[in-house]
This record gives C-alpha cells, sequence and structure tokens, in this order.
C-alpha cells in the first residue's frame, strides 16, 4: 500500500537539481505511477528549470511545412515509419500548431489507457467489442509512442532538450522522467498479468498470481486465451511491443504472459533469459520453476526450487510458496513420502486461506497414496536375512532389488560389509526362485577386481532417479555403463543403459530416449532379464508415445504386461496398468 500522500516540494527540486532517479525507490515510484498531480508539479519544475515557455497557444492553420495530420496521428498511435520519428518529433518541437494538435492526439489515447483501470461489476459479464477494443488497442498506442518520443528526446543533451518546450508540453511529463514512467509501464504490466492469471489453472504458487478463481476458469485445463480474457489481451499487447527491449524487467514480464498464455517453452527460455541478464532474484527463479513444471521437466524444477529454499533472505511469504511448489513436483513425481513431509511442512507455514485449504487436499491425496507403513529397519541387510521368507518380504523382491542396489551395494565391500554381501546372495536366490529373473545372481558372479568404481556409480544413479535428479543419473549411468565396459561386467552396463533410459524418459529427451531404449530393448532380448525386460518394454513404449508411434507403444505394452504376469512382478503389472491407461486416454 502507498503511505505517501503527495510529495513535497523539496522531494521534487532535489529530483530536478540532482536528477535523482525515482524508479530506485519503491514508494516514490509507485505514488507516481498513481498520482497525477505529483506527476504535473514534477513536470512544471522540469520545464522551469530548463527555461522552458509556457503552455503553447495554438495557431488557426497549418503552415505548408506542417505534415499532414494522419502522419500525426500516426505517430501518436506509434505506428509511423521508424524514419519518420525525428523528422516529426523535429518539427513538432517547433510547431506551435501541431504540437497541441498532437497533444490531443495523445490525450484521446490516454482516455483509451484509462478504460484499463475500470472495474466490472460482474465477473462473469463480457465487455462490449468496443470496450475490448480500446482495451487492447490504448496500451499499445501509448506505450509505442512514448517509447519512440522519450528515446528520441533522451538522446539529445541539456540544451538542445531546452530547445524542444512545445514536445515536452505535449508528452506530459514523460520525458522529464523516463525512469519513474518505465515502473509506471511495469506496474500497469503487472496489474493486467495479474488480473489474467486468475483464469489460468495453475497447480503451483507464483508471487503476482493470486488465487485461481473457479467461477473464471472456462476450462481448468487448457490455458486462457487473449480473445476471451481482457486483462490478458491488455498484458500480450504489452509483451509484444516491448519485445525489442533489452530491459531484464520486460523480458521477465514476455516470460510471465507467455506462461498465462500456456506457451511454456517459450516462457522458459524467456524467463532464463532475464535470469542470465541479472534478474537472478528469487521471484525469477520461482517464476522459471513452475514454467518447467508446466512443461513437464520436474527435475529441472526440483532442482531450482532447491535452490531457492537455500536461500537465507527470502520472506516468510517467499519460503512458503517455493515450499508449496516443491511439494507440488513431488506429488506429481508420484514420491508420495516426500510430497507428505513437504505439504505438512507448508501447512505449518500458511496457516489459513485458499492456498492452505488446496495443500490440506493435496496432503490427504497424497497419504492415501503411500503404502502401508512396514517395519522399523525393513531395509537393513539384517532385516532383510532374519526375514526372507515371510510372505510380504516375498511380495516386496522387486523393492528389495531397488534397496540392495541404493543402499547395499556401496558396502558391499567394506569391512563390516559382510551382511549386505549376504543379504544380496539370498535376494540372487530368491529372485530366480520366485520369478525366473537371474539378474542379481548374474551381477554378483560377474563381480571383477576394481570394479568398486562402477558399483558407486551405479548405485548413485539409481539413487538420483529414485529422488528426481534425472540431469545428475544420467551422468552417473553413462560413468558406469563405461567402467563396466571396460572390465566387461555385462550384466551391470545392462542396469546401468536402463538407468540413463529412464531417465531420459523423465527429462522428455525423445531422441535420446527412443534410440537407446530400442537399442537396449535388442541388447535384452535374448536374456532371461524379466524385470529389466519389462521396464525397459515400458520406457520404450514412452517413447514411442513421444514420437506419436501410439500403435507401436501400445505393442511395447502388450510385451511388458506378458513379461510382468508371466514372471509374476506385481509392482511391475500394476505399472503397466498405469501406463496402458494413460496411452489410451491421450488417443
Amino acid at each position: 500500500m502507498n503511505h505517501i500522500r503527495h510529495l513535497t516540494d523539496d522531494q521534487i527540486d532535489r529530483y530536478v537539481q540532482q536528477s535523482s532517479d525515482f524508479s530506485e525507490h519503491g514508494p516514490f515510484a509507485a505514488h507516481l505511477a498513481e498520482c497525477e498531480p505529483c506527476r504535473s508539479r514534477l513536470l512544471e519544475a522540469e520545464r522551469n528549470s530548463l527555461g522552458l515557455r509556457g503552455p503553447v497557444k495554438r495557431h488557426l492553420a497549418a503552415s505548408d511545412t506542417c505534415p499532414p495530420e494522419d502522419e500525426l496521428q500516426a505517430f501518436a498511435a506509434g505506428v509511423c515509419n521508424a524514419g519518420d520519428v525525428a523528422r516529426i518529433l523535429g518539427h513538432v518541437a517547433n510547431c506551435d500548431y501541431c504540437a497541441p494538435l498532437l497533444q490531443d492526439y495523445l490525450a484521446a489515447i490516454e482516455e483509451d489507457l484509462e478504460l484499463e483501470e475500470e472495474p466490472q461489476s460482474d465477473p462473469d459479464s463480457n465487455p462490449s467489442p468496443s470496450v475490448d477494443l480500446r482495451r487492447n488497442t490504448g496500451l499499445k498506442k501509448m506505450s509505442s509512442v512514448f517509447e519512440k518520443i522519450g528515446e528520441a528526446y533522451r538522446l539529445r543533451p541539456v540544451f538542445v532538450r531546452a530547445s524542444l518546450a512545445g514536445a515536452a508540453v505535449l508528452c506530459a511529463g514523460i520525458f522529464a522522467l523516463p525512469p519513474a514512467f518505465n515502473s509506471y509501464m511495469l506496474h500497469k504490466a503487472d496489474t493486467s498479468i495479474s488480473a489474467a492469471a486468475q483464469e489460468a489453472p495453475f497447480k503451483m504458487r507464483l508471487n503476482w498470481a493470486p488465487h485461481p478463481q473457479a467461477a473464471l476458469l472456462k476450462d481448468p485445463t487448457k490455458a486462457p486465451s487473449a480473445a476471451d480474457n481482457p486483462a490478458l489481451s491488455v498484458a500480450a499487447g504489452l509483451a509484444a511491443n516491448k519485445q525489442n527491449l533489452i530491459d531484464a524487467r520486460w523480458i521477465r514480464f514476455r516470460g510471465r504472459v507467455k506462461l498465462v498464455l500456456g506457451e511454456y517453452e517459450d516462457s522458459a527460455k524467456l524467463l532464463q533469459l532475464a535470469t542470465e541478464m541479472g534478474l537472478n532474484d528469487s521471484e525469477t527463479e520461482l517464476d522459471l520453476a513452475v514454467a518447467d513444471f508446466q512443461r513437464d521437466t520436474l527435475s529441472e524444477s526440483l532442482e531450482l526450487l532447491a535452490k531457492i529454499l537455500k536461500n537465507p533472505k527470502l520472506t516468510p511469504n517467499q519460503r512458503a510458496m517455493a515450499t508449496f511448489d516443491l511439494a507440488m513436483v513431488y506429488q506429481q513425481m508420484q514420491s508420495w513420502d516426500q510430497a507428505v513431509l513437504t505439504w505438512e511442512k507448508y501447512l505449518e507455514l500458511d496457516p489459513a486461506g485458499a492456498w492452505h485449504d488446496d495443500a490440506q487436499r493435496s496432503l490427504e491425496e497424497a497419504k492415501k497414496k503411500i503404502p502401508p507403513s512396514k517395519p522399523q529397519g525393513y531395509r537393513s541387510p539384517d532385516f532383510f536375512l532374519q526375514h526372507f521368507s515371510d510372505p510380504t518380504v516375498l511380495a516386496s523382491l522387486e523393492e528389495y532389488v531397488d534397496i540392495a542396489l541404493r543402499e547395499w551395494l556401496p558396502a558391499i565391500d567394506n569391512k563390516d560389509g559382510r551382511e549386505a554381501s549376504l543379504a544380496f546372495g539370498k535376494l540372487g536366490q530368491l529372485m530366480q526362485d520366485q520369478h525366473a529373473d537371474p539378474w542379481v545372481r548374474d551381477f554378483l558372479l560377474a563381480r571383477r577386481a576394481g570394479d568398486g568404481p562402477a558399483l558407486i556409480a551405479l548405485s548413485e544413479a539409481v539413487r538420483n532417479n529414485k529422488i528426481g535428479w534425472y540431469g545428475k543419473a544420467i551422468r552417473q549411468a553413462q560413468e558406469a555403463e563405461n567402467l563396466f565396459a571396460a572390465v566387461q561386467y555385462r550384466p551391470g552396463q545392462l542396469r546401468a543403459r536402463f538407468e540413463a533410459v529412464y531417465a531420459d524418459q523423465r527429462l522428455l529427451q525423445q531422441k535420446n530416449c527412443l534410440k537407446n531404449a530400442q537399442a537396449l530393448d535388442e541388447s535384452l532380448l535374448h536374456t532371461q532379464y524379466q524385470w529389466l525386460r519389462a521396464q525397459t518394454a515400458m520406457e520404450l513404449a514412452a517413447c514411442l508415445n513421444f514420437a506419436n508411434r501410439t500403435q507401436d507403444a501400445q505393442g511395447q505394452i502388450t510385451k511388458a504386461q506378458q513379461i510382468a504376469i508371466a514372471s509374476n512382478f506385481p509392482l511391475v503389472i500394476l505399472r503397466v496398468q498405469g501406463w496402458d491407461a494413460g496411452i489410451n486416454i491421450s488417443e
């Protein structure tokens, strides 16, 4: 809220004498954006300091040197040829007929601009086409003409500026404080995109976007259209006019417009560019994390949110938003344990409100997805050796292979790793007996001297795929594959290749995913590694689906299902059913 009633004469005098930049001081810039009297007083003081003449009186008729009125109108609307700008500006600065006439044109456009501020009494009502047109074009005209005139004016030295009395009058103070006007236009832009976001079906929180209003959401599965959303139309028009600016704040604004429009790839590129240009604050990074989420690059979103939350300077509200978004990423990744912990953390930060209610519902949903709790210490090799004959353990051998690779494998050669080695051996025997899958047994039998680094790299790849750090998982899987290949350790090499394919698929790396999944599928064709064959078939199905080869993808799903049923892998069967439903829905 702006607590400044009006700027004092002393503040205005100091601005004029010392060229203070109000745009660097939030309260002053915000006040100037809203207060017409203070802008007028600042302009008058600037004119007096430059010795400019008073208000211009219009001559009765144009001279032979005056440009046609349609040129002045185009100039006011910001649609004249770039080569004509300097010529028209030079004429208007010295013409007592054209200067007031151009001022009238600008005033007419200003009236269109003011329509943006008119509230609608009924959020469901549709404004008339004429009002929509004026809303859509007013900001375009104003921002474009001010940008062109202001740039030409600012490039002139002070003694030349003093000669442009007419131009100073007709531009209503824009030339006198370009930084403050830029803040004013950014304020207008932020207002428009914030209003537009109420109709955007975002699942995540943004600093500038209010909670979506269900009554305004025409289709919760689709981004709003500028044709149906007046505020979004205004924002899109502003973004189009600012596409050649190198101001990082305007580039971020353009990224936000793309985000609301549902153009997530373009949004991510613009927001990344804004951060590279120095706007790497938490607010912009949060925007980028949301864009990554919306374009299904969940790993990148996860890493960026983790980085944001390490910032000790976050405000309580920023920390709450980043925590909400992190929980939503975990939810989307189906990392239910992490989702529950993060939602609970968020509810501590936000005790009430619409976002709190959303988080509460998401928490309850995540809790339902978590399997029944297992005995304490069930992951340890000691527990497995004591309970391997229990029905619950025998039904969880697929999970224990994953646990063994992530947690037992790094300790298998340690002095205190005897239990890990024994548990690994027993798991291999059970996988062969219960599922006719010899991979774990072959993996242990194929061990070579000096294979420790390869085992560690594979373990890290499996672990990072489990927690969603897919970029790291790819690098570690490739390292493990190369190390295993060097010592002809085929079972390890095959599993490392699978971890790379899995990460490729999660990162939507379509070309790598399809090529590597097909190659791995062929390499596994004549093995009895049933779990790897079924899982690879599912990853290949996903890669084929990316390429719109739905029929081929369905064939791989059928293959995976047949293998899983024949080998009695209950978790793989459930995964196949989920993927089969997903592909059928996408058709």
